[in-house]
């Protein structure tokens, strides 16, 4: 996830994130229980360097990879948080072809009244969350037929 986009790791470690994403899948795939597995593009990085993340890994990279992670698993497209995100306060800045911004650019649904640039706020995680129910109850009742 987005903690993976730290300055410090990712330049190193990218190359290893979809081994290691299907890795981690797979432990849950052999689990007895057999979970539901559900994967989520993360919402956008609003400011380069924030918590030490490297907003073009959040914003191009991991768009990128998580649908690829999921479709190489055979699981359902990731639920897209980034997409909900972008529909409230869109961003551009290190999406492909577009320049890293490490200036604030506001958010009402991202913490420190949107000067936070990563973490929601309460109005972020309750329509995140609200999102997340939706997809996950459908896709229950659409198993349960």
């Amino acid at each position: 996830g987005t903690n993976d986009a730290k300055r410090w790791q990712w330049p190193k470690l990218h190359g290893e994130y979809e081994g290691d994403y299907g890795a981690l899948i797979s432990v849950f795939k052999r689990m007895p229980s057999k979970p539901a597995i559900f994967l989520m593009r993360p919402p956008p990085l609003y400011r380069d360097g924030v918590y030490g993340m490297l907003q073009v890994a959040v914003n191009s990279d991991l768009q990128r990879l998580v649908p690829k992670v999921a479709k190489d698993n055979g699981l359902a497209p990731p639920i897209d948080l980034f997409g909900l995100f972008q529909g409230e306060c869109p961003i551009a800045s290190g999406t492909p072809g577009h320049a890293p911004n490490a200036t604030d650019v506001v958010c009402d649904w991202v913490g420190a009244n949107g000067a936070d640039g990563c973490h929601p706020n309460n109005e972020g995680y309750g329509r995140l969350a609200e999102l997340v129910w939706q997809l996950i109850t459908r896709s229950a009742a659409r198993s349960s037929l």
